[in-house]
């Protein structure tokens, strides 16, 4: 855990824009096949040789038309085929296949949200580059929004929008770069007041211990990082000892131009399931965790980031799609949460910060609380026992002043902290405070 949670990053970083490839060694790079020398037997080499043959028949099926569960269930029995894996199974609900390789490191396949379509801008493939400083961040009024899919991806044009809007209102933002949610970073997520997570996810069924009984299945959402080469000491202890990490193949946003058509490419990365959120992360009480993958509403993974203190947990019942609330529904929530009015969607006149549980009803009446292609629903889950409903910047509604006794009363939603008032710059003293009703003692002068 230290050596996840402290160390610095540095890993490879894989690029997600949708876009041809036209050569061999660009098929390489966004496939994500690495060219190198290991000894006969070499224990990693048969693992990766095992797991880039399936994301080769994946590629293979999706090309002669298959998709979804006939996919998945495609997958799968390959997988039971193949003697590097001891058993695999598939979910065709869920668009998720999965191999427990027989040394003990669990494989899953991800196939329920379709390729993005080619981009009509081609761009070359960037080098790899480090990740921008990640300091600890002070206060709890600490923010972090990140997405899975590397540099030159949708997602990012959502990150950026919740970033900005929490930023203007006082929160400290994690400033992680473009695509960054490597599995170090998301083991430094401390302290959290907001976790917003964009990537695949699905749930599988679950082949190796499980310290918590939870139940069989297992979800996995996947990281931004490549898992093409040897882990170091600290990855590969959370691999085999456990269901913490898992490697994961899913359409990785590229496609190979053949006969006309262009078939989608697969990557394998690392994958982080509800142990690696027990094991790492930690939230402050009343705080909202948005996980903004297919099939996120899942109960393990919602319990483990409850237990790490998360006050609200969003996630959706099944597939989200870029076509429908994928890139919408986070960013409105957060401006609606913070009362920047900077969303496109905008309203006359502008809004005051409101409480999670009004947002969310007003998300309903626009329909950011349904993917419209999908059909999925964006669950709410509170914390067991909490009525508390987070709210993410104090808001007042409106001021009255009496001024034979001498006190100012400000109605709103601020919260449960000790709050400050200040008039002029000059701050008051309190004479009682709620959620919802503040007191201050207001000088004649």
């Amino acid at each position: 855990a230290r050596a996840l949670g402290e160390a610095g990053g540095g890993f490879p970083r894989h690029c997600a824009r949708p876009r041809p490839v036209e050569d061999a060694r660009e098929r390489a790079l966004a496939s994500g096949d690495l060219l190198g020398i290991a000894p006969a037997g070499d224990p990693l080499a048969v693992r990766l040789r095992a797991i880039d043959a399936v994301g080769e028949r994946m590629q293979e099926f999706a090309a002669q038309g298959l998709h979804g569960g006939d996919l998945v269930n495609a997958v799968a029995g390959f997988m039971a085929t193949h003697p590097d894996y001891a058993e695999a199974g598939a979910s065709r609900k869920d668009g998720t296949a999965w191999g427990l390789l027989r040394d003990g490191v669990m494989h899953v396949v991800i196939a329920n949200r379709d390729p993005a379509p080619v981009s009509a801008t081609s761009m070359p493939i960037p080098p790899a580059r480090k990740a921008s400083g990640d300091p600890e961040l002070p206060g709890v009024a600490k923010a972090y929004a990140m997405h899975a899919f590397s540099e030159y991806f949708e997602p990012q044009q959502a990150v950026t929008r919740i970033r900005s809007y929490l930023k203007n209102r006082g929160w400290h933002v994690w400033e992680g770069a473009d695509g960054d949610a490597s599995v170090r970073s998301l083991a430094r997520v401390k302290g959290a007041g907001f976790f917003y997570f964009n990537g695949h996810g699905g749930p599988v069924q679950n082949k190796l211990p499980d310290p918590t009984g939870l139940d069989a299945w297992i979800y996995a959402a996947i990281t931004s990082e490549l898992a093409d080469g040897r882990p170091d000491a600290a990855i590969d202890a959370l691999l085999k000892k456990g269901p913490a990490l898992v490697i994961a193949s899913a359409w990785n946003g590229y496609t190979l131009e053949s006969d006309g058509s262009h078939l989608p490419l697969t990557g394998k990365f690392y994958g982080f399931t509800r142990h690696f959120v027990s094991n790492f992360m930690h939230f402050e009480s009343d705080s909202v965790v948005f996980i903004n993958a297919c099939g996120s509403a899942d109960n393990g993974f919602i319990k483990a980031f409850h237990d790490a203190g998360a006050g609200v947990y969003l996630g959706w019942v099944d597939a989200v799609t870029p076509e429908g609330a994928a890139f919408t529904s986070a960013p409105y929530m957060v401006d609606r949460l913070v009362g920047a009015n900077a969303y496109p969607l905008k309203e006359s006149p502008p809004q005051r910060p409101f409480p999670l549980d009004k947002v969310v009803a007003d998300m309903a009446s626009k329909g950011l609380k349904q993917d419209s292609k999908s059909g999925s629903a964006l669950g709410v889950y509170p914390k067991a026992g909490s009525t508390a409903q987070p709210i993410l910047a104090p808001s007042i509604q409106y001021v009255t002043v009496d001024e034979w006794e001498g006190l100012l009363t400000l109605t709103g939603d601020f919260g449960s902290p000790t709050p400050k008032v200040t008039v002029g710059g000059r701050e008051l003293n309190l004479k009682q405070w709620s959620n919802s009703k503040i007191v201050a003692e207001l000088p004649s002068s």
